[in-house]
């Protein structure tokens, strides 16, 4: 809401003459009123919104709910369900910071989803009737190290061999052709597993998949040896039909014989590439294989020094021809036995084994590496393997992207999750939230990802997607978003999203983007200005979001050609200045057009506090995150929509002449001024050439008038003057620059009325004083004091004017100077017409007229009276001349050379100078007169008779009598006798030098 300011108005009457020196106060007092509000508008901002919480972002919300994807009832029913399945198949070890107990969760979703105990019991039978997930589990083999070298190079050329061995006991059973065509081990696609159709009747002795490939030391010494060709291999798998049935596996923690092992049979076979020469192999493959059985089967993973490649692979080929488990077992062990034997045939070519219990693996999943095994408790193997294990319920993962519905059902249980958490924030009147969800959601959303099978890039997408959303109904803390964004720009693999992912992805930012570019464009209102700095803190989080967002890959990825940040950034920020400016203004302006030059000026002190604010709180902000000079564009943006208003409400108040003024002025004092350098009499009796002979009538301007657009002169000249923390490019072409064009006529009418004002104040000092109590003490009366005053007052006002002009300058200074010189005239002829009346009275010669006539010494009444009064006004005169001779010092004239030798006139600066001076040492010398005929005064008639009084009672004492000293030492300490000696020992030094 924009700020109205009160803007203080004299109380005196500046047309009565009365009101001597009040006009020069009064635009004193404007200019301190200015900075008097600049400091209680900080105050009282941070009095009403230090403590209070900021505005809620929904007023700056340009999108709807359908924008939001506002979940309806059929949609939220599904989504329970779907959690409630999800709830009834949990899997894995349960981790840190999860829930085992399934009562809980049931609980909790109930709670968050706001079920009814009916509605639960009917979606949870609904649940209850769907089809169990088939249990995957996704293997990636990383590398291994340290193998055992096989070849005679040193080195081997190792591969794997992986599966799932179940753990229950599988009856034998032979399995026709047509219901088991695999794909061979070396093309096999993991996207495309086989496909069984078994026998309705046999569902569950039907074996899908197969693998066994460890061998025992038994099978190795009973298996023939010449096996070498593709023939020998489907004799052995097809003619074999004595091995015996497999005994059951304990579940508990056993190591797994290579020997019992070798009877199972295997549900999927899986190999690795082959690598060359290394003891340190990096496969880096991934492998999906399926589980029957969570809590009995296991993963095992054979390595093995691959030296006769076509055997083993060719063997593999026969995988299709074989026909039940003893086909199988057969079959495998020709494997084996081709793998550990080259042509020598007497070469062990096994690397080692790992067994991995299905039921062990966490939740999470694990990357871990693992020690490897023998085939007996005596064989020796070297190294370890690195396996990333993780278990998911997604049989096919297909084409890519075809989770992203379960990417969409993990957005929308975590914003209900989200809202519930905010909900329990709420009615525990705990503002702030940190973003940790219950252990029973985590848990949920934990389960829900791992049985969709989402990798770590969709889930950290749907909890930025969930998140960035959930602020956008209810703001959440921007801290918290920018570490979702972080979690997300980490796990960004380079390979691309699906087009669904990739859509949803550039939905979120794209939305989120322009949420914060809202809040930007609303900056005061968004992010006001408080003690507490909360939004300020706000808005350093919004920049680094921003800053996090267009830097991340996933942007780059999703928008190609987007514009940088700043490039947006600036665009938003002329925007945002151009609609406040637009919008403020229209709130001032509209209402009323009476006493539009008062709205003026408040709508100033609005502007000047913005930009206040801008420069001492934003700049900085935006400078540290995004290297953006807000204050510049700001300011740019301002001063020049500032300039136009003022320059059209002055052209309503005072017409177009106004334009026009300051050529008259600058032409007229140009020809004043440019003359002989030998002019150099004094110009006390002459009068303006630029007041009498301006075309314009600017005298209709009046004082209450004079004082208001002295008010707006003193802003806009602040706000000019803020300009410098622009770089000097920036500050070359500025409307402001300028300002002082439509003040030229003000600037004239404020001229005349100080010298008016100056004339008054003298003449009436001088009045007053007759009402002054003198005493012994007195050194000064009030008449020279409030000269000084006078001085002292203007100089503070004409720093307050500044006038940025240098022929305005010189106009100032000339008149005002003129004026004082003047008025000081005045005032020394006044104290001598005074001291003539005084003296004459008392029948004292005078001396006024510089004539050299003896005095008498004769005895006065009121003797004392009259010398004090010499003393005092010799003492006004030298008060106010040495304040005129230090005045033009003090109005730091030497200032104007700059403006001068910017507008080649330095000539005529120092002929100006050199004037001034001259009127100044003659009105100066005037006065040093006047106070040397006071002086002689003093000494003829008081300091002389008082010396031959003492001297004759010296001279007609007894000569018995011991002349003393005391009499002339009182009368040389006197108060009146030391200050007469100091001033004329000052005189005899050229006072009026």
């Amino acid at each position: 809401m924009d700020r109205k300011w009160s803007v203080p108005r004299s109380s005196i009457s500046l047309g009565d003459d009365d009101n001597v020196g009040l006009f020069l106060e009064a635009l004193e007092n404007s200019v301190k009123s200015i900075n008097e509000k600049k400091i209680n508008y900080f105050k009282e901002v941070d009095e009403e919104l230090s403590n209070l919480k900021l505005i809620d972002e929904k007023s700056f919300h340009f999108y709807t709910n359908e924008d939001l994807l506002c979940i309806n009832n059929e949609e939220k029913e599904k989504l329970y369900c779907e959690i409630i399945y999800t709830i009834q198949h949990k899997i894995g070890q349960t981790i840190d910071g999860h829930t085992d107990f399934i009562f809980d969760l049931y609980k909790y979703s109930q709670e968050a989803f706001k079920m009814t105990t009916q509605d639960h019991d009917r979606l949870f039978q609904m649940a209850s009737e769907e089809k169990p997930p088939a249990l995957i589990l996704n293997c990636e083999v990383i590398e291994a190290c340290n193998l055992e070298a096989k070849d005679p190079n040193g080195f081997s050329d190792p591969y794997c061999m992986l599966g799932i061995i179940p753990g229950n006991r599988i009856e034998e059973c032979e399995i026709p052709t047509n219901l088991c065509k695999l794909p061979t081990v070396q093309n096999f696609n993991l996207n495309q597993p086989p496909q069984i159709t078994p026998n309705s009747s046999h569902k569950s002795s039907i074996i899908k998949r197969f693998s066994s490939f460890r061998r025992s030391e038994k099978h190795t010494s009973n298996t023939t040896t010449n096996n070498n060709n593709n023939t020998n291999l489907v004799n052995n798998s097809t003619n074999s039909s004595n091995l015996n049935k497999k005994k059951s596996i304990p579940n508990s923690n056993l190591k797994l014989s290579g020997i019992i092992r070798d009877k199972l049979p295997a549900k999927y076979i899986q190999t690795t590439d082959v690598k060359k020469a290394t003891l340190n192999p990096v496969w880096r493959q991934k492998f999906r294989l399926q589980i029957d059985d969570i809590k009995a089967d296991t993963l095992h993973l054979d390595i093995w020094d691959h030296d006769d490649e076509s055997s083993v692979f060719d063997a593999a080929k026969k995988l299709n021809e074989v026909k039940g488990f003893k086909g199988l077992d057969r079959y495998f062990k020709q494997i084996a036995q081709s793998a550990r034997t080259n042509k020598e045939e007497n070469v062990d070519d096994f690397l080692g084994s790992v067994n991995i219990l299905i039921d062990d693996l966490p939740s999470s999943g694990i990357d871990k590496w693992y020690e490897l095994e023998g085939r007996t408790e005596k064989s020796k193997v070297e190294g370890k393997i690195r396996l990333r294990l993780k278990l998911a319920t997604k049989e096919d993962r297909g084409e890519e992207g075809e989770n992203a519905y379960e990417l969409k059902q993990q957005e929308k249980m975590l914003r209900i999750f989200i809202n519930h958490e905010l909900s329990k924030l709420k009615s525990s009147k705990n503002n702030e939230w940190r973003g940790d969800l219950s252990r029973e959601a985590e848990t949920i959303l934990h389960q829900h990802s791992i049985q969709g099978d989402m990798n770590d890039f969709q889930i950290a997408m749907s909890r930025w997607i969930a998140f960035s959303k959930s602020h956008l109904e209810k703001e959440i803390s921007y801290k918290l978003l920018l570490d979702k964004l972080e979690k997300l720009d980490q796990v960004w693999s380079s390979s691309s999203p699906s087009k669904e992912e990739s859509e949803c992805l550039k939905e979120s930012l794209d939305l989120f983007i322009k949420h914060c570019f809202k809040l930007i464009q609303n900056l005061r209102e968004a992010f006001p200005v408080t003690k507490n700095r909360l939004g300020l803190e706000k808005l350093e989080y919004v920049l680094r979001i921003l800053s996090k967002i267009f830097n991340m890959n996933a942007f780059k990825y999703c928008f190609p050609f987007q514009n940088s940040l700043i490039h947006e950034l600036v665009l938003v920020i002329k925007n945002a200045s151009n609609d406040w400016f637009d919008r403020t203004a229209d709130g001032y302006f509209r209402k009323s057009e009476d006493d539009s030059l008062k709205k003026l000026i408040e709508f100033t002190y609005l502007v000047y506090s913005d930009l206040l604010i801008a420069q001492n709180f934003y700049d900085s902000i935006f400078k540290i995150e995004l290297n953006i000079d807000y204050f510049t564009i700001l300011y740019k943006k301002i001063e020049s929509k500032l300039m136009d208003l003022i320059e059209k409400i002055i052209i309503e108040e005072f017409g177009e002449d106004i334009k026009k003024f300051p050529a008259q002025v600058l032409n007229l004092y140009g020809q004043m001024i440019n003359v002989s350098d030998s002019t150099t009499k004094s110009r006390k009796d002459e009068s303006s050439p630029v007041s009498n002979n301006l075309m314009i009538n600017y005298v209709t301007i009046t004082e209450q008038i004079a004082i208001e657009l002295f008010e707006l002169y003193s802003l806009i000249h602040l706000i000019e003057q803020m300009k410098t923390y622009l770089c000097e490019n920036d500050q070359t072409y500025l409307a402001i620059n300028k300002f002082h064009d439509l003040f030229y006529m003000p600037y004239k009418r404020w001229i005349d009325i100080i010298k008016k004002r100056v004339e008054n104040k003298i003449e009436k000092c001088f009045d007053n004083e007759k009402n002054d109590v003198l005493t012994e003490l007195t050194k000064v009366s009030s008449s020279s004091i409030e000269i000084s005053n006078l001085f002292n007052q203007t100089t503070r006002l004409w720093k307050l004017i500044n006038w940025p002009e240098f022929i305005g300058s010189q106009m100032f200074f000339s008149e005002i100077i003129d004026c004082f010189s003047k008025g000081i005239t005045r005032y020394a002829t006044l104290i001598q017409e005074n001291n003539n009346k005084n003296l004459s009275n008392q029948n004292l010669q005078s001396g006024f007229n510089l004539s050299n006539q003896n005095l008498k010494y004769q005895k006065f009444g009121s003797e004392l009276d009259i010398y004090q009064r010499l003393v005092i006004t010799s003492n006004n005169l030298e008060k106010v001349r040495e304040s005129f001779k230090q005045f033009l010092i003090d109005l730091d004239f030497e200032k104007c050379q700059p403006l001068a030798e910017k507008c080649d006139n330095v000539q005529l600066y120092d002929l100006n100078k050199a004037q001034l001076e001259t009127l100044i040492n003659n009105t100066c010398e005037y006065c040093v007169q006047i106070i040397e005929i006071c002086l002689d005064i003093i000494v003829t008639n008081k300091i002389l008779k008082e010396l031959d009084q003492h001297m004759f009672y010296l001279f007609e004492s007894p000569e018995s009598t011991t002349a003393k000293e005391e009499k002339l030492e009182t009368v040389s300490d006197t108060k009146m006798i030391s200050i007469v000696i100091v001033y004329y020992q000052k005189m005899g030094n050229g006072l009026g030098e």
